[in-house]
């Protein structure tokens, strides 16, 4: 006899109807945009990383591009230390993704990344900023 069936669960469920939404290999997405970013704010006429930061009074301001761009922000260390980081970086994201799957390690990112600009506005309103 079989055993009953595992009710789905709410991600599950969201896999189902939104899966192929999910970004396969995001996490080498994410580092070709950070080690651009770093090389780049590395040139003598290089941009400064402060121009993708999440600010929200700047968001407010009309720079919404600020919502994505933070996501591609390189640590800003000495290279050694980026060097550990895009490696670690892409060990444990490759793993989560291998383990967890695509659209789970999406919705892992995705939640992290609303997380991020929900505590950037609530921490600025807090800390009185003014938009």
């Amino acid at each position: 006899m079989l055993p009953p069936a595992m009710p789905l669960t709410l991600l599950d469920r969201l896999q189902r109807r939104f899966g192929w939404f999910a970004i396969p290999n995001v996490t080498i997405v994410l580092l070709a945009g950070q080690a651009a970013l770093y090389i780049a704010s590395l040139l003598p006429q290089g941009d400064s990383l402060a121009r993708v930061a999440l600010d929200p009074a700047k968001v407010m301001q009309g720079e919404v591009w600020r919502l994505v761009t933070f996501l591609f922000a390189p640590p800003n260390e000495r290279p050694l230390f980026v060097i550990f980081y895009f490696m670690l970086f892409h060990l444990f994201g490759t793993t989560l993704e291998q383990q967890w799957g695509t659209f789970k390690y999406n919705a892992f990112l995705f939640v992290g990344w609303i997380a991020n600009v929900a505590a950037a506005f609530i921490g600025s309103a807090i800390l009185g900023q003014q938009f």
